[in-house]
């Protein structure tokens, strides 16, 4: 049985953050074969050819993230796309929940999976778990400017749709 709906968000965005989590102090560094994998759970359609070149010398903090995100099960339809990424399929949020997505600052375009997003006195602050930085770590500190977030809520909502269906 499909919990309500408010409870089943709560579930899928917690498994977002803790398939990120579990990847911290991983070997997971520009071209090993665990970002290997992630490129492949990122894009599935890439040449094993294609992959090795990437990885090995390709930013790969949005992989992570959507990969992260195909590994919950969530927007499996949608493929990194070199030079574009997948930012662009989502809808931006003022309100980061958990398991979105923030992107930026301009000019750099860092990716990083929201863990939390809080006040703290007058200042916002970011708790995050990104790739490539140079492995996958954990941060939390004052939100850095002009960071563009992005609701993974459409996603959620289409998976919690196919889990009402199905029996």
């Amino acid at each position: 049985m499909t919990p309500d709906r408010d409870t089943y968000m709560t579930i899928r965005r917690a498994g977002v953050v803790e398939a990120a989590k579990l990847e911290i102090d991983s070997a997971t560094i520009k071209g090993s074969k665990r970002v290997r994998q992630l490129w492949v759970l990122a894009n599935d359609q890439w040449s094993e050819r294609q992959i090795w070149s990437d990885a090995a010398r390709r930013e790969w903090c949005g992989i992570f993230v959507l990969a992260m995100l195909h590994a919950e099960g969530l927007g499996l339809d949608v493929r990194w796309e070199i030079g574009s990424g997948f930012a662009f399929r989502l809808p931006r949020t003022n309100t980061p929940q958990p398991g979105d997505m923030f992107v930026g600052p301009p000019n750099l375009y860092h990716h990083g999976i929201v863990e939390a997003h809080y006040a703290v006195g007058e200042r916002q602050w970011l708790a995050s778990i990104e790739g490539n930085t140079p492995a996958v770590v954990r941060r939390d500190r004052p939100e850095p400017a002009r960071l563009a977030y992005y609701s993974i809520q459409p996603w959620l909502d289409d998976a919690y749709e196919a889990a009402c269906v199905t029996p």
